[in-house]
């Protein structure tokens, strides 16, 4: 995925690439031209040489992360001529790629999440478009992990409840508003499952845990402590068999959660050591 956010005061853009992990793995400032009007802005189909300095170096960007898709975060009217550009440079016929998808994104969630104190180490945050950017890009690859990060159990400091379902939401009781999401979230988290071992190689994701029916922030973390002491956990037999947890807990939770094994072609199917419902929802 490729995310673009606008600055409005400045007038510049953040560029974002990210894995299929939601790890970033490009970044670049552009200043796009916003001073023409109707079509004068469609970039020339018959080659790059009447492309702008800041289109060629956008064309590179897509060509170069080879994405999917493309979002551009939905905060101001100039963003609409920002997907006018990107698609018409991407639509070019220098251009190596025959389809991206190019659509808008909804800021709602990456704005709570760039004004929040969550750090991700592999990431500089001191600019606030680009944690926007990044967070753009996760939320469409798992909307559900991108927002459980938010979630504090205490009241103070849960971003979630910042998340706008309703014009009268702030006359709500925030106790009672938090139960209630808080309910939701076990529900749509045990329905997704969980997936353990991307959980211990992302920390971003591990918050999503302690909402998988058994869990809760104590026991997740203890979990989490454990997988690190005995190894990453081929199969759901192998958690209860060597203990990575209470017996009454594994049986609440084993249900919940996949584990992608991953079984190259010399792999025997028929290896007790592989269960390939493990890697199933």
């Amino acid at each position: 995925v490729v995310t673009f956010v606008f600055d409005p005061s400045k007038g510049d853009t953040y560029g974002v690439a990210l894995n299929q992990n939601g790890e970033t793995i490009d970044q670049k400032l552009f200043k796009f031209n916003f001073n023409f009007r109707n079509n004068s802005h469609k970039v020339p189909q018959d080659g790059d040489e009447n492309l702008t300095v800041e289109q060629k170096m956008c064309k590179a960007f897509i060509e170069k992360n080879d994405p999917n898709l493309i979002l551009i975060g939905a905060n101001d009217l100039k963003c609409i001529n920002i997907k006018d550009q990107i698609t018409d440079i991407k639509d070019s016929k220098s251009s190596n790629k025959n389809f991206i998808l190019t659509a808008f994104g909804d800021l709602s969630i990456p704005e709570i999440y760039a004004n929040s104190p969550i750090i991700d180490s592999q990431n500089d945050y001191s600019n606030m478009f680009i944690k926007e950017a990044i967070s753009l890009g996760r939320y469409h690859q798992n909307p559900l992990q991108e927002i459980l990060q938010l979630w504090k159990d205490d009241i103070s400091e849960n971003y979630c409840l910042q998340i706008k379902l309703h014009p009268m939401q702030k006359y709500a009781n925030q106790y009672k508003l938090m139960e209630k999401m808080e309910d939701k979230a076990i529900e749509v988290a045990n329905l997704c499952r969980f997936d353990i071992n991307k959980a211990f190689e992302f920390p971003r994701l591990r918050n999503t845990l302690q909402f998988i029916s058994g869990f809760g922030p104590r026991k997740a973390k203890a979990f989490i402590k454990q997988i690190y002491a005995q190894g990453k956990p081929r199969t759901r037999q192998q958690i209860l068999d060597e203990k990575y947890i209470g017996p009454r807990v594994g049986e609440s939770f084993i249900n919940f959660i996949k584990i992608k094994t991953y079984i190259t072609i010399k792999s025997n199917f028929h290896d007790d050591d592989y269960n390939l419902l493990d890697m199933t929802r």
